[in-house]
């Protein structure tokens, strides 16, 4: 019976061999991942190809070789493939906020294997090399990422989510400036991705204002939080619309007034509310973040739908733009 050969090792494991044949002499070596492998079958070079046995290279990377002598099979079972698949399907994210701010946090970490868990298989390929050349270590130990700030922006297709990551850099001496990221994140299936990742600028900043952002500095604008009660007809009518949705909008006042509607949409129990984090005069408009806060565990929440919402009243003829922190 024709022999046949099934080698069923990952491609994920795969691309972790680094297979070298040097001479030593007559003699040809088989290295994997830098350490010798001895094989009672030697390595041979037929007809100008290099000729590697199965088992020892498979049993080298963790993986079992058996052989069905009736069906002239040999299988190569790579349960270690199958570790790293349930690992990284743990980590595994299902909303876009999720998704890059673990990615965010496995930057921080330096944790190289964390942050390819959570690409897209584009750039899993694109990038697999870099990674593990650099041992799944990123970034340096000095400076390092002290913390990251992620805020949305607007994306170039309903289907996407955009962040702009914020990491403040450290030594050991104080702050050693900030670096910024725009990250695109999309759906995968049941999961969301990491798809692009692009610098915006990184820059050295030995300043200690901490109002001071890319060398201009930040105006504190003031703002009040209106109820409903207090808002004009026309406001509240926008309101009853609204907040049904997730959606964040700027409404026109009378004179310089000008309003900011934030609706989280509709949330299956109470406890979700909405935190203005900042208002700010940035590069001639005025910034308004926020922060949705969610039920904390084990808090006592109202069982019923809600539709958290909020309005601040901004006396500024500037234009408004609105953030969200994620």
């Amino acid at each position: 019976m024709k022999k046949k050969v099934f080698v069923l090792l990952s491609s994920c494991l795969a691309l972790l061999v680094f297979v070298s044949s040097a001479y030593a002499g007559s003699q040809i070596k088989l290295l994997v991942n830098g350490q010798n492998v001895e094989s009672d079958v030697p390595v041979q070079i037929v007809a100008n190809r290099t000729m590697v046995p199965v088992r020892a290279l498979a049993e080298a990377l963790g993986a079992t070789v058996s052989w069905d002598s009736e069906q002239g099979i040999v299988s190569v079972d790579n349960s270690e493939s199958t570790r790293i698949q349930a690992l990284e399907n743990t980590l595994a994210q299902t909303t876009p906020d999720d998704a890059v701010n673990q990615w965010a946090d496995g930057v921080k970490s330096r944790n190289g294997a964390l942050q390819y868990a959570l690409l897209s298989e584009e750039l899993r390929h694109k990038n697999y090399r870099d990674y593990a050349e650099s041992g799944w270590i990123t970034g340096t130990s000095s400076p390092w990422v002290e913390e990251f700030t992620i805020m949305e922006t607007p994306a170039a297709s309903p289907t996407e989510h955009s962040y702009q990551v914020k990491l403040n850099l450290a030594t050991s001496t104080g702050p050693a400036g900030t670096y910024l990221q725009q990250v695109i994140v999309s759906q995968e299936g049941d999961r969301w991705v990491i798809t692009q990742i692009g610098d915006i600028t990184a820059e050295e900043d030995h300043s200690v204002n901490p109002e001071e952002e890319r060398g201009i500095i930040v105006q504190q604008i003031p703002y009040q939080s209106r109820a409903y009660t207090e808002l004009p007809e026309e406001i509240q009518a926008r309101v009853d619309t609204a907040k049904f949705n997730s959606t964040a909008q700027v409404i026109k006042g009378k004179a310089d007034t000008q309003y900011a509607l934030i609706c989280l949409g509709q949330r299956n129990t109470g406890g979700y509310e909405i935190e203005i984090a900042s208002v700010e005069e940035v590069y001639g408009e005025v910034l308004v973040i926020y922060q949705e806060k969610r039920p904390t565990p084990g808090q006592t929440v109202i069982q019923v739908l809600t539709y958290p919402w909020q309005v601040i009243q901004v006396d500024s003829a500037l234009p408004i733009s609105i953030r969200k922190m994620v």
